[in-house]
């Protein structure tokens, strides 16, 4: 993620928190033609209130997010939306994941985004990607998805058996359909 002067990164629960506001961090590298600087934003989240995470940078200067996180200090389970501001125009980056108590959302140039569970270990963030289909349907991508499964099960009429196919693509279509 880059950010210019006309920019921020903005992030905003989907509801009032039941105990405590959660600690959100940026670690960015900001750069001109001449210098570079790497710097470190921390701020806490305001319940339905946006909040700015990283502010836009001076003109003639970028800011390249090496990593986010939203560290989940409440007593339930919050719901996470981070969004960029691109002249008072909203962009949503991830919406509404649900970040279970003592678990961080975490954002890494390299890897996009995941939950790092209570442990420290990367928990799924997959959940809700998933989607059935009883019938014919089309299945879009999520943002941020770098590699997906689709596992289409038939069953014939008459005792046709059951046939499985499995397809692993490396997030280069944007649509799949999924028909008889």
């Amino acid at each position: 993620m880059i950010i210019t002067s006309s920019q921020t990164i903005e992030v905003v629960l989907g509801a009032a928190v039941a105990t405590n506001q959660s600690s959100v961090t940026v670690d960015y590298v900001e750069f001109s033609s001449t210098t570079t600087t790497p710097a470190l934003n921390a701020t806490t989240t305001n319940s339905t209130t946006v909040v700015t995470a990283l502010s836009a940078p001076a003109s003639g200067y970028q800011r390249k997010v090496n990593n986010i996180t939203i560290n989940n200090a409440d007593t339930a389970s919050i719901s996470v939306t981070v969004q960029f501001n691109v002249s008072g125009t909203k962009y949503e980056v991830i919406k509404s994941i649900v970040v279970p108590r003592g678990q961080t959302l975490q954002y890494t140039d390299q890897n996009g985004w995941g939950l790092v569970g209570t442990t420290g270990g990367i928990a799924e963030l997959r959940s809700g990607w998933v989607q059935d289909f009883n019938a014919n349907g089309t299945w879009y991508k999520p943002g941020n998805c770098r590699f997906f499964l689709v596992e289409v099960s038939a069953g014939g009429g008459g005792g046709g058996g059951v046939k499985v196919a499995f397809l692993e693509v490396f997030a280069k279509a944007e649509v799949a359909e999924v028909a008889e």
